[in-house]
């Protein structure tokens, strides 16, 4: 079910979809194997990923314990999406305020990437004055692992803003990117034998790591856009004008990002003494692995859509540097 009760409000604040909205991405484009695995490509792209999947699944679960991933992990990642929901409520009322106090704010910083935290605060600036967002879950049927991405190397031979930098060199393929200095690739001498190349390799993926989990929610989700609508009289009390309402069973897809780790190592440590946060997704009977939380990195592909758009676009680009070449 869902209604406008004000034209071109989607356009105002289109961070998050309604039930009605197609996905963003609806064929996600994995990348194709390196052409030194150029072999690979026979086989279908379905079991291709399926085999990438897996074996991101075992090193994430080697890493924290059988026990918490997944199961462990989609009970926790079912109660956060919920409170980072709520928190992003919080903030379209705090946010229309000249004094919202950190006290507000803090929560959501706390659960969210960077990247995603400062989207979303400029898609509600975009609201009109007075207006914000309510957006929650009354049903949450089930939650599974769509898919789970490890980057591993050094994080200046796998960030995009660095893979294309001399002297690193990075390998993509499905849900798992590889980085490695190019030195570590070439070899110093010319004496080096295929042994010591392939334990320099394997050393230097252990330079960093990375994993995120997509994870499909799905359940009824309620989504208002709302507006103060003045007081006739002073003591009246302050009504809201509903400019959008939306509530049906979605999918929605959210990813959960962990730290880089740089030494991949320090992943698996004795676990800190420090209060850990009601969001954090640890269970009290982990074997004191990990000390580390993780944060919400985008929701339905808000990000990551505007990511593959900036990275189609570079690569027309060069196309066209090559053909005016």
């Amino acid at each position: 079910m869902s209604w406008a009760g004000m034209s071109g409000i989607d356009m105002d604040y289109s961070a998050w979809l309604k039930s009605t909205d197609p996905p963003r991405i609806k064929h996600y484009p994995y990348p194709p194997p390196p052409p030194m695995w150029s072999a690979i490509s026979v086989i279908p792209q379905f079991f291709q990923h399926e085999f990438c999947k897996f074996m991101a699944m075992r090193m994430l679960r080697l890493n924290t314990s059988p026990e918490y991933f997944p199961d462990q992990f989609l009970i926790g990642a079912s109660l956060a999406i919920r409170k980072v929901l709520a928190a992003v409520s919080s903030l379209t009322y705090a946010d229309k305020k000249a004094n919202a106090s950190t006290a507000t704010t803090q929560p959501l910083k706390s659960m969210l990437t960077s990247s995603l935290y400062d989207r979303l605060k400029a898609s509600i600036k975009g609201l009109p004055q007075g207006a914000h967002v309510d957006i929650s879950i009354s049903n949450l049927y089930d939650a599974t692992i769509r898919d789970v991405w490890v980057t591993m190397g050094s994080k200046q031979s796998t960030y995009p803003s660095m893979s294309n930098a001399p002297g690193v060199q990075t390998f993509r393929w499905m849900t798992v990117t590889l980085g490695l200095r190019k030195g570590i690739v070439d070899g110093n001498d010319d004496d080096d034998g295929f042994r010591v190349t392939r334990n320099r390799v394997a050393k230097g993926l252990l330079d960093g790591v990375e994993f995120k989990v997509d994870v499909e929610i799905d359940a009824d989700v309620e989504y208002t856009v709302s507006k103060s609508r003045p007081k006739a009289n002073p003591s009246e009390e302050e009504g809201r004008d509903i400019l959008l309402y939306d509530f049906g069973r979605r999918t929605m897809l959210v990813r959960f990002e962990s730290p880089y780790f740089e030494p991949a190592e320090q992943m698996v440590g004795g676990i800190s003494n420090e209060q850990v946060d009601d969001t954090v997704y640890v269970p009290p009977d982990l074997d004191k692995r990990m000390q580390w939380t993780w944060k919400v990195g985008d929701i339905d592909y808000l990000l990551e859509k505007d990511r593959l758009e900036k990275i189609a676009d570079r690569e027309r680009e060069r196309d066209g540097e090559r053909s005016n070449a």
